[in-house]
């Protein structure tokens, strides 16, 4: 009877930490991806400012270098990152205070937005930017 209760009652831990570090993982905003996907008419460039409620600054990178960009940067939550890496598609990381806020996965469906964000990614500019950046193609 005892080793039944024991078991129940580890059972019932282990389900409830495992609930718990799936909580604090960050999962990608379908939403922003939506939206920065329908920029039409880019002339004068991008501005992100409007996709994330919370942010200072933006980091641009491919799926498949994001997690050696936030280590790098020293990122605070960076292990909560989720991304698994996928050909032609961007990480747009939102950071406020040194910790992601939110993030969207941006494929190249919309050729034009996805070839202007291409070119400020961090693997090639070692740069993150600052909330007001104007992203213009090269």
């Amino acid at each position: 009877m005892r080793k039944s209760l024991a078991l129940t009652i580890s059972l019932i831990i282990m389900c409830l930490f495992a609930v718990g570090c799936s909580q604090n993982e960050l999962k990608p905003n379908d939403s922003i991806a939506t939206e920065i996907s329908k920029i039409q008419n880019t002339e004068k460039g991008i501005s992100l400012d409007s996709y994330a409620d919370s942010w200072d600054n933006v980091l641009i990178d491919s799926s498949y270098d994001i997690k050696t960009a936030v280590e790098n940067l020293k990122i605070k939550n960076a292990e909560k990152l989720s991304v698994t890496g996928v050909d032609d598609t961007l990480v747009i990381a939102f950071i406020k205070d040194n910790s992601i806020t939110e993030y969207a996965l941006i494929d190249n469906k919309n050729k034009e937005v996805f070839d202007i964000l291409f070119d400020y990614m961090y693997q090639n500019t070692n740069k993150i930017y600052p909330k007001g950046t104007l992203f213009e193609k090269n």
